[in-house]
């Protein structure tokens, strides 16, 4: 039984852990490109988010900060391969940054995201 518990701490740790370096990701594009100021971090059923006030943003600023967060999940999954961390970090940080961007039709994916600028930029 504490095996079961232990794996199911372990469990959550890493989902937390996962989280984080995306929602990461995310806050250091904010700051890099100036799109706005954090406010607060909001944990809700469907996952981690940022609230942030956007300032001086365009399109393309919005574009890079939402492929940040999952571009932090596959840059993290090859620094776990490079340190030799437990494959099981390095699957999870990988699945999550690319189902964040595949997952399209989910409106608060990245993927989402990203896929309206392509849909409303000018050619």
């Amino acid at each position: 039984m504490a095996a079961f518990f232990m794996f199911i701490l372990e469990l959550l740790l890493l989902i937390i852990l996962v989280y984080l370096t995306h929602e990461a990701g995310h806050a250091l594009a904010i700051a890099l490109m100036g799109a706005g100021r954090l406010k607060g971090v909001v944990f809700n059923l469907t996952g981690v988010g940022l609230r942030w006030e956007q300032s001086d943003f365009t399109a393309w600023k919005l574009l890079i900060v939402a492929l940040a967060g999952p571009a932090a999940n596959i840059l993290a999954g090859l620094m776990a391969i490079l340190a030799g961390l437990p494959v099981v970090f390095t699957v999870c940080q990988f699945v999550f940054g690319l189902v964040n961007l595949v997952f399209a039709w989910v409106p608060a994916a990245d993927g989402a995201k990203v896929l309206h600028y392509f849909k409303t930029s000018k050619k």
